[in-house]
């Protein structure tokens, strides 16, 4: 990848996430977080860091939108609703995958795409 780019495991972290994302993008694992961006894997879940700033999805908070009846009234989940066999909704940027989260709930399949990650979620 970059040497701009450092992958660090923390005390808490995944190390199975942390070690199939360095094999994946040929970054090594460092100890300590890098001087330009960090993908952070610790006990808070995974996070992208640097420049004084941390970008992580909630994906804690966001399990009351998917429950107990909630998600038939997401306005993101309302406009995609089609009743039409074989339909896909495709998120070309992805960002951290918090409407892919709301998605996956609704649709049988749903495709995020970036340009670091591609994945699919199924129903929950």
């Amino acid at each position: 990848m970059s040497e701009k780019i450092v992958v660090c495991l923390e005390k808490g972290g995944a190390r199975d996430m942390a070690e199939a994302f360095s094999r994946r993008t040929n970054t090594p694992i460092a100890e300590k977080p890098g001087e330009h961006l960090t993908v952070l894997f610790n006990s808070k879940g995974v996070s992208l860091t640097g420049y004084g700033l941390t970008y992580q999805g909630d994906f804690e908070n966001m399990l009351h939108r998917v429950t107990h009846g909630r998600l038939q009234h997401e306005m993101l989940v309302r406009a995609s609703k089609s009743e039409k066999p074989g339909r896909k909704a495709i998120d070309a940027t992805a960002g951290m995958g918090e409407d892919g989260f709301l998605l996956a709930g609704r649709k049988p399949s749903y495709t995020l795409s970036g340009k670091a990650i591609r994945y699919d979620c199924y129903t929950l």
